[in-house]
């Protein structure tokens, strides 16, 4: 096309936009300007009915209470939110007096109460005002969560009251677990090069997953899918508050449902997933509570489920006993979990990073000492005793409150309430509040308010505990132990306060606790120049999103000694797993990882073993885990096609691999996990054992006795990793001949060596280290096919078709892509997989 016709072209086209414009606008008549303007009108109008009366009495911030005023109020509350509480703050809860502050179109305007009136706000009988109903106001449960009936039921808290503090001494194991799995993939194992990351989404790649270990168990804490879904459903809540905030009420039953259209999506999801695993505890604690004697020795998990079903029992509730209603509400306690601790962990990170590196160090040096106390295993005690992480979230929580007010309550009682004393009443539906924002900022409370202190709560514990017992005072001292951040009180609200205070807020204290610790434990982390500005959007206090941080891995991170670590004893083709996992460690170490398996370095640094002997360049260990990554996404696909039937997963001649852990698999699927005695005997002291229906079996491979064990009823994957070249010919055949006899329908992979390489294995490194053998060299995978009549070879993946072979430096690539065309060295080994 010229450029006169292009030039031509757009100056048509704008003529006809700019014609279409006119004919628009040339078409609006006065009617429509008065039609326009009197909805316009008769929305503000409905909105002011909305509103309700609140008492002449008492005095209101914004711009007055007229008809006018009334319109800027609407207009303007969103922006003007936090300064007319602060103004209200100076003027009349200084004071002692309670003021109106007006909200935007979405809201009600809601009465500020003083602190003085704490203790009267919390004696109220919940029939007249209640705290769920507000919150279920201010996060619009009636559309968010899918239903009126179900969020207004405090059953959550319940629940998690009765059965969290008792539980804690149990979860915290598995929250250590989470925590260092999860901060170790978002941030990586690099001892030498600084990264940076984003810390809202570093918190949001951490949070969910240590949440789901309390909330729904180990079985399903770390998947991928339903992580999603619950991170997905959170954010979805959390859109739909600040767009209706915006909206009319008069507007709020149509448009409501239309924005939760991707919370049931989201829901729909998740509650997929979660189902079978609820509808199996329902069954397993039924048979448990029937003295069925195969569950003497069961016990039920620590968890939200558990929960749930405990306290559906107590209160004789049979509703309460679905699994639908349990999923349901798993997704209650996901969204007050993420978000808020989210934000908390936001605000405290920044806060922290931007005080200098003082803070850091002396984080450090608590978290090493009580690290080193607790022999490297945390428990609630030691938890208890990070007086300096706990005081540094606190204070985050008070100088960067995410709220201006706080601990709504809403008016029940159809008479209203009237306060004697003052002699003011407020109607039924109004909402009571208090000023948050106030509080944590008044210079009457705080020294320097506006300064963060990160020892402001510590530094009076820690110099009470450096006393001597005789000249210690008890009242001082219980003084101080209410300085912690789980303890509530009317300077103290965050977490609410009274019968309603946060129950969850235990959880929260142990997972931000631990996660900091580990972090400086095990992190350099780069200060920030200074702390970014919030941003103000109505009721809320945000933290900068964008922020980065920079981390590095520590090369002095703290281990457990080396006289706790398990010493070897493997020879032959056994001692050839320490080079696999060896290579998995340098993999995840490197920059740009192919497999990046996290669990490789905790499972070496638990190791008493010489390592260098096992000299192993990028090239080799690439090689290893590019086989391993094929093998990972081969399973994987294997077992999303059989999500709904079920399937069996075995792998033989497993070593210390991790793939049980590091892979999702549902609770539909069967894991076996298989080799010789001494091997098992030190992976079970070297590996968590995974949730879900895993077995370890110590036994050969070649042994016949634990194949027969294995129940042929559903798919059967069979994972065979380095192990048929240590083989002779005919081993190796008729182990596979057994392995597709023994079951209907499933896949073998499998990596084999062509004979070339059995005759250079001379040269190998790791042959030299171990003394070992391979013995079957496979040239032609195809005429394995004739072993049994429905085996058929489908893929073949050679060094340049491995997964991550796009990945490795474009000079290796290229080597690779030349010996791939030369018949007799591109079958030096590869990757099968066959279908039976």
């Amino acid at each position: 096309m010229s450029f006169h016709s292009t030039v031509l072209g757009v100056d048509v086209s704008t003529r006809h936009m700019v014609g279409a414009m006119e004919s628009f606008v040339l078409g609006i008549t006065t009617n429509h300007i008065i039609g326009a303007l009197g909805i316009f009108i008769l929305t503000l109008l409905v909105a002011k009915w909305d509103q309700g009366v609140l008492s002449d009495s008492l005095p209101q911030v914004g711009y007055g209470k007229g008809f006018l005023a009334t319109i800027q109020n609407f207009l303007l509350a969103y922006a003007r939110h936090k300064v007319w509480v602060e103004e209200g703050y100076e003027k009349y809860t200084k004071n002692n007096r309670p003021f109106i502050v007006p909200w935007g179109f979405g809201r009600r305007s809601a009465v500020v109460l003083p602190q003085s009136q704490i203790r009267w706000l919390l004696e109220q009988s919940d029939e007249v005002i209640s705290a769920d109903e507000a919150n279920n106001d201010s996060l619009y449960a009636r559309y968010n969560f899918l239903g009126n009936a179900h969020p207004q039921d405090p059953f959550n808290n319940r629940a998690i009251g009765r059965n969290l503090i008792r539980a804690l001494g149990e979860l915290t194991p598995g929250m250590q677990e989470e925590v260092q799995d999860s901060i170790d993939r978002e941030f990586g194992l690099d001892t030498q090069k600084w990264k940076s990351l984003n810390i809202w989404d570093m918190w949001l790649g951490l949070i969910p997953q240590i949440t789901n270990r309390m909330v729904l168990g180990k079985d399903l804490g770390r998947n991928s899918k339903l992580l999603s879904s619950m991170v997905g459903f959170t954010e979805s809540v959390l859109r739909n508050v600040f767009l209706l905030d915006f909206l009319p009420r008069s507007l709020h039953p149509l448009l409501g449902p239309l924005l939760a259209i991707p919370n049931w999506f989201h829901h729909r999801r998740a509650i997929r997933m979660t189902l079978p695993v609820i509808q199996k505890r329902l069954m397993d604690m039924e048979r448990k509570a029937n003295g069925d004697p195969a569950y003497n020795s069961w016990t039920e998990p620590e968890d939200f489920i558990t929960w749930c079903i405990r306290q559906a029992r107590l209160e004789g509730d049979l509703t309460e006993l679905k699994a639908s209603k349990i999923a349901q509400r798993t997704l209650l306690v996901e969204v007050a979990s993420i978000h808020t601790t989210a934000m908390t962990a936001q605000n405290a990170m920044i806060d922290i990073l931007a005080a200098g590196p003082s803070v850091l160090e002396a984080l450090r040096e608590e978290a090493d000492r009580v690290f080193r106390e607790e022999n490297y295993q945390w428990s609630k005690a030691g938890l208890a005793k990070l007086y300096r992480i706990d005081s540094a979230i606190r204070e985050s929580q008070r100088r960067s409150n995410f709220a201006v007010t706080l601990l709504d309550h809403k008016v029940i009682a159809r008479e209203g309430i009237t306060h004697k004393d003052e002699g003011w009443h407020i109607p039924y539906g109004s909402t009571l509040t208090l000023n948050l924002n106030g509080i944590y900022h008044d210079p009457d409370l705080y020294e320097n308010p506006e300064s963060y202190d990160a020892f402001r709560y510590s530094r009076p514990i820690e110099e009470y505990a450096a006393q001597s017992d005789g000249s210690k005072d008890p009242a001082e001292g219980e003084k101080y132990r209410k300085m912690g951040m789980v303890t509530t009180s009317e300077t103290h609200l965050i977490f609410g306060h009274g019968r309603h205070a946060c129950p969850g807020r235990f959880f929260v204290a142990h997972e931000l606790k631990l996660a900091i610790a580990y972090m400086v434990l095990n992190y350099d982390l780069k200060n920030i120049a200074e702390r970014p500005a919030p941003t103000v959007m109505g009721n809320f206090i945000l933290p900068s999103f964008r922020i980065q941080m920079q981390i590095r891995r520590r090369d002095n991170n703290v281990r457990a000694p080396s006289a706790d670590n398990k010493k070897i004893h493997l020879t032959g083709a056994q001692e050839t797993m320490l080079g696999t996992l060896l290579g998995r460690f340098k993999d995840a170490q490197h920059p740009q990882p192919i497999l990046n398996d996290l669990w490789a370095g905790r499972i070496l640094d638990q190791i008493d073993y010489d390592f260098a002997k096992l000299k192993m360049d990028r090239m080799q260990f690439s090689a290893i885990c590019m086989r391993s990554r094929t093998f990972d996404r081969w399973t994987t696909e294997f077992i999303e096609r059989h999500e709904d039937t079920g399937a069996t997963v075995i792998c033989l001649a497993c070593g210390l691999d991790s793939r049980s852990l590091r892979l999702q698999w549902g609770p539909k699927v069967r894991w076996i996990d298989l080799d010789l005695p001494d091997v098992v005997a030190l992976r079970r002291k070297l590996l968590p054992t995974p949730g879900g229906d895993y077995r370890l079996v110590d036994a050969s491979v070649m042994e016949d006795a634990w194949l027969q064990d294995i129940p042929a009823d559903r798919p059967t994957l069979i994972l065979l990793e380095g192990l048929v070249m240590y083989l002779t010919e005919e081993e190796g055949k008729g182990l596979l001949q057994r392995l597709v006899e023994r079951f209907p329908s499933g896949q073998l992979i499998f990596d084999a060596v062509g004979s070339i390489m059995i005759a250079v294995q001379h040269r190998s490194q790791i042959a030299k280290a171990t003394g070992t053998s391979m013995y079957w060299g496979l040239d032609q995978p195809q005429a394995l096919e004739a072993l049994a009549p429905r085996l058929r070879l489908r893929d073949i993946a050679r060094f340049g078709d491995q997964d991550g072979a796009n990945e490795l430096p474009l000079l290796v690539r290229c080597v690779a892509w030349a010996l791939s065309h030369v018949p007799y060295i591109r079958d030096v080994g590869y990757v099968l997989r066959y279908e039976f």
